[in-house]
């Protein structure tokens, strides 16, 4: 295994950006062949971001026809190309990371690429080792959630979604863990203990709780005409500790409710007005408060941010696709694709930070402390 090093994204050329020269694959992998390829999810959807540790983030951004992985240390003020090697990323990537632990990146199929190659790091990204699964993602942004011992993510078969598990190690081979209602999975994220699944039936959005000790499901009383967005997000319960816990949030008409879904399962909520009639959730995390908060998409495109606590951010960037929040410090960012290009945006300051990807990093080196 060799270590990846790249300097400053800052200094990176475009063609630079297009080679995975960074990261390391324990196994060789052939890149197939694809001379149109077509990826199963729009480019919007798969602009991502996760939590790697308080100060440490994961990004993915698009680089001509290939998505790529980023790791930002907000300690070194500096950005690594970590994908790994000799792994095609124009089908997209999904990614997910249990702070401090363990992370995850999937590959979606594409083309002449059935099957959706998905690999472990445990040091952010500097190394990584295959996993056991042999089948396909399914085409939704959250395809993969993590627990403190097993790996869940949502496959596409014949006959549909299905959710299947592994251990954390990726030595074990996946099993088909059975979903307890009839309905089609739209995305996961992962407890401490188990994983939060969304899934939809009759025009309607639901949640169900999966508990890896008790081997049991609970539904909950949640529901939503729109799509209810989740995502994972340490949560700090004492001093500096912090627990994984799942912020949600979900919306109808001007009512907008987020909460969080504890390690057990129990769900705290709050209900409240939304700045926009129309808004529709498409992220959410936790603030430096730990309060809940999600990013709206209004009337037009226009972006919001809303606390659990009423407190509101207007933003008057159009948004035109599936956003992401990363909580890094005492910021939180929204990266998310707009009318003209992808930008990150630091809801405490207000800075909008722009886009190409390279451009967002050196840009937050310079502004943050």
């Amino acid at each position: 295994m060799k270590k990846s090093h790249l300097g400053s994204l800052a200094s990176l050329s475009v063609s630079a950006l297009v080679l995975s020269a960074c990261g390391s694959f324990a196994n060789s992998v052939t890149v197939p062949v694809a001379s149109s390829a077509k990826p199963l999810l729009s480019d919007s959807a798969l602009t991502n971001g996760a939590v790697v540790s308080p100060n440490q983030m994961w990004v993915t951004a698009k680089s001509l026809t290939y998505w790529e992985l980023f790791l930002w240390s907000n300690t070194t003020k500096s950005a690594k190309m970590i994908s790994p090697v000799g792994i095609s990323g124009e089908g997209g990537l999904a990614i997910a990371y249990d702070p401090g632990k363990y992370g995850v990146i999937g590959f979606y199929p594409y083309q002449s690429m059935l099957h959706s190659p998905l690999i472990v790091t445990k040091d952010g990204g500097y190394h990584w080792n295959s996993s056991s699964f042999g089948g396909s993602l399914a085409p939704v942004k959250d395809a993969i959630g993590l627990s403190d011992s097993t790996i869940f993510l949502v496959a596409m078969t014949s006959n549909g979604r299905i959710l299947e598990e592994a251990p954390s190690s990726a030595a074990g081979a996946f099993r088909t863990l059975p979903f307890p209602v009839a309905g089609q999975i739209d995305g996961i994220a992962g407890i401490s203990n188990g994983v939060v699944a969304q899934y939809s039936s009759g025009g309607t959005y639901h949640l169900a709780i999966y508990s890896s000790q008790s081997g049991q499901w609970s539904m909950s009383t949640i529901t939503s005409p729109n799509p209810i967005s989740m995502s994972s997000a340490p949560v700090k319960t004492s001093g500096v500790s912090s627990t994984e816990e799942v912020s949600i949030c979900s919306s109808r008409g001007s009512s907008l409710t987020l909460g969080l879904v504890s390690p057990t399962g129990v769900i705290t909520s709050s209900v409240v007005g939304s700045p926009n009639s129309q808004a529709v959730p498409v992220a959410c995390t936790v603030d430096s408060n730990n309060l809940p908060q999600a990013l709206l998409r209004g009337s037009g495109g226009k972006m919001a941010a809303v606390t659990s606590s009423g407190a509101t951010t207007k933003l008057g960037s159009s948004l035109i696709g599936a956003g992401a929040f990363v909580q890094l410090q005492s910021h939180s960012l929204v990266l998310a694709p707009f009318n003209n290009g992808v930008h990150m945006i630091d809801l405490q300051s207000g800075i909008d930070f722009g886009g190409p990807v390279d451009t967002i990093l050196s840009k937050i080196a310079s502004s943050f402390g």
